[in-house]
C-alpha cells in the first residue's frame, strides 16, 4: 500500500489530540448500485475548527486527517476499491460532504445525493452512502457537402418535464473545431434534440442554416436521441449551404444606447434555439446586416421600442425603416380577502409575482404599488398564459380580465386598442389535508405530489417524500389530483402530468378531490405509480 506523508506547518493544535469521532461513508453508481472506487471526497467544516490541522498527516489509502486551512477547515482524500472512505479524528461541529469522479455526474435524485451536510455532536454520525451517476458523452463531426469545417456550435436540448408538459430544454453545448469535429461531455443520461447553430452574418455571399440531426430545419422531422448512463453516441452531419443576403437602413434617432436584433421569425419549434444577431449603428445612425439567409425576420431596437418585419427572398433588401412597436399596457390590480396590516412596513407587506408568457417570450411585471396596483408594458397583441404566486399561507383565489378567467383561458391583449384590466384576489384561508399511504412497508421513501388545477393545467402544489405514517399539510382551496410513487423503482422526477396521455393511462392511480376553505380533509393512496409513467 503506498503511503503519501505531508508535512503541514503551524497552523493549528493536533487533530489527533482530539477526543474525536469517526466519518465513514461510501460512493455509489445510482443506476447500477456499485461501488465508485477513487471517488474525490470533500469533506469541509462548517465552523472554525470543525476540523482541526495537524503538524504531519498521513494519508493512507482511503483514510485521512487533513484540513486545509483553519477559517474553513477541509479534507480531500479519495475512495478505496470498495467505494468507501473513513475519517478519523473529527471534532464536534457541521459538516458538509460531497462526492465528486472524472466521468461522473450528480445523481438527479433527491433521496440519492451526492453531497450531504450534518452535525457531530457526542456520538459519531451514522455511514455516510453518496450516489454519482456515469455521464453520457456526443461526439462527431459537422461539414459541408464538400466536406469542409463549417463554424458554429453543437447544441443539446434535453426532453424535460415542465409544468407537467414534456418539453426540450437547452442543455450543454461545444464549438466546431478546425477539423469539423465537436464533443459534448456531462450530458445526463436521457432523450435530447441535437442541433447546429453556424456562425451567421459573417459577411459571406453563401450561409449555412440551423439544422436539427439528422439534417432537418426544424423539430417536425428531427430525430431524439436517447442516451444512457455512460453511453457515447456518434452523430455525422453534412450541410449544405444557401445563398446570402444584406440588410441596409437608416434609424431616424441616434444616440450610444441603441442597439439593433434581427431573428427569425420562423418557429424551429425550440423556443431556446432562436439565432439572434445583436448590431449597434454607425454614428450616422446607417446599420448593415450582412451573411443573412432567405427567410421572414423581425428587426428591433429594444432601446426605442422600434421594429420592422423583414422579408429576404433572392436580393438584399435597402431601405429598411424602423417603425414604433404597435405594443399595449395592461393594468393589473390585486385585492387580499383580508387586507395587510397598513402599519406594516411596505417591505414586509405581501405581494404577488406575476408574469406573463407568450410563444414570443415572457414579460415580467412590477412588484404592486401601495394600492395594488401595477402595469405591465410591451405587450404585443395576443393570448399571454398567466402564472401569478403569492407566499403561504394566502392563495390565489381568482383573476378575472372582464368575464374571462385569465386563469383558465389566459389574458387577452388585443391590438389597436387598450386591453381589459386584470383583477387578481388573494385569498388567506387555507385547509387542512391528512394523508397516508396504505400498502405494503418499505425499506425505501416514497414520493407523493398534490398538483393543483391553475387553469386548463395543472400546476404542482407540493412534492415531498413520505413514508407509510399519517402525514398533514396546509394546501389553499382548490382542484386537486394526488398520486405517489415508491423512490426504489427509478427517478420519477419526469411525470407528465399535463398531458391527456397520462391522465387517460393512469387514470386509477390518481386520487381526484376538491378543498374549500378551512376544511379538514382525510385522504388515502392505496396504490403506486407503475415504473413506465417516468419518461
Amino acid at each position: 500500500m503506498t503511503r503519501f506523508i505531508f508535512a503541514a506547518f503551524a497552523i493549528g493544535p493536533l487533530l489527533l489530540a482530539q477526543p474525536n469521532a469517526e466519518i465513514t461513508g461510501r460512493v455509489l453508481d445510482v443506476d447500477t448500485g456499485q461501488p465508485i472506487a477513487n471517488a474525490r471526497i470533500t469533506v469541509q467544516g462548517q465552523k472554525p475548527r470543525a476540523l482541526t490541522n495537524p503538524s504531519t498527516v498521513i494519508v493512507d489509502g482511503p483514510r485521512a486527517g487533513y484540513a486545509s486551512d483553519s477559517e474553513r477547515p477541509q479534507i480531500i482524500l479519495l475512495t478505496d476499491q470498495a467505494g468507501a472512505f473513513r475519517l478519523t479524528n473529527a471534532t464536534a461541529g457541521s459538516y458538509t460532504i460531497m462526492a465528486v469522479r472524472a466521468g461522473y455526474l450528480s445523481a438527479p435524485r433527491l433521496d440519492r445525493p451526492a453531497s450531504v451536510s450534518f452535525t457531530i455532536a457526542k456520538s459519531p454520525p451514522n455511514a455516510v452512502t453518496l450516489y454519482l451517476r456515469r455521464q453520457a458523452v456526443l461526439e462527431g463531426t459537422i461539414l459541408d457537402d464538400r466536406g469542409f469545417r463549417i463554424a458554429g456550435s453543437v447544441n443539446t436540448f434535453r426532453l424535460s418535464v415542465l409544468d407537467g408538459r414534456v418539453v426540450p430544454q437547452p442543455s450543454q453545448a461545444a464549438q466546431v473545431d478546425p477539423s469539423g469535429s465537436f464533443r459534448i461531455a456531462n450530458l445526463n443520461p436521457g432523450r435530447y434534440y441535437i442541433a447546429f447553430v453556424p456562425d451567421h452574418y459573417s459577411g459571406g455571399r453563401r450561409t449555412y442554416p440551423v439544422t436539427l440531426y439528422p439534417g432537418v430545419p426544424d423539430i417536425r422531422g428531427a430525430q431524439i436521441v436517447e442516451f444512457q448512463p455512460g453511453s457515447q453516441q456518434q452523430i455525422h452531419m453534412r450541410i449544405q449551404d444557401q445563398p446570402a443576403f444584406e440588410l441596409h437602413g437608416t434609424l431616424p434617432q441616434i444616440n450610444n444606447q441603441v442597439s439593433l436584433r434581427l431573428k427569425p421569425l420562423a418557429s424551429r419549434g425550440l423556443s431556446a434555439l432562436v439565432e439572434q444577431f445583436g448590431f449597434s449603428p454607425n454614428p450616422a445612425g446607417t446599420f448593415h446586416f450582412r451573411g443573412v439567409p432567405a427567410g421572414q425576420y423581425l428587426l428591433d431596437s429594444p432601446n426605442t421600442q422600434e421594429s420592422a418585419t423583414i422579408t429576404v427572398t433572392n436580393q438584399n433588401v435597402d431601405n429598411i425603416v424602423l417603425s414604433p412597436n404597435p405594443s399595449s399596457e395592461l393594468q393589473i390590480r390585486v385585492t387580499f380577502d383580508t387586507p395587510p396590516d397598513p402599519k406594516m412596513p411596505r417591505a414586509q407587506q405581501p405581494f404577488v409575482a406575476i408574469l406573463l408568457e407568450a410563444d414570443t417570450g415572457s414579460v415580467g411585471v412590477p412588484s404592486q404599488d401601495a394600492q395594488g396596483v401595477s402595469l405591465a408594458r410591451g405587450l404585443l397583441p395576443g393570448v399571454y398564459r398567466l402564472r401569478a404566486s403569492v407566499e403561504n399561507p394566502r392563495y390565489i383565489r381568482s383573476a378575472l380580465q372582464g368575464g374571462r378567467d385569465a386563469l383558465r383561458e389566459g389574458v387577452l391583449i388585443t391590438p389597436g386598442g387598450s386591453p381589459q384590466p386584470l383583477e387578481v384576489v388573494v385569498g388567506d384561508g387555507k385547509a387542512r389535508v391528512e394523508f397516508s399511504l396504505e400498502m405494503p412497508e418499505s425499506k425505501q421513501n416514497r414520493t407523493i405530489v398534490f398538483l393543483r388545477r391553475t387553469g386548463a393545467d395543472w400546476a404542482i402544489q407540493t412534492q415531498m417524500l413520505v413514508v407509510t405514517r399519517p402525514s398533514s399539510l396546509d394546501m389553499p382551496p382548490g382542484e386537486y389530483l394526488a398520486f405517489a410513487w415508491d423512490n426504489a423503482g427509478g427517478t420519477y422526477y419526469e411525470v407528465p402530468y399535463n398531458t391527456e396521455a397520462f391522465h387517460k393511462k393512469f387514470a386509477s392511480y390518481l386520487e381526484h378531490f376538491t378543498i374549500r376553505d378551512t376544511e379538514r380533509i382525510n385522504l388515502t393512496l392505496h396504490t403506486l405509480l407503475p415504473p413506465d409513467a417516468a419518461q
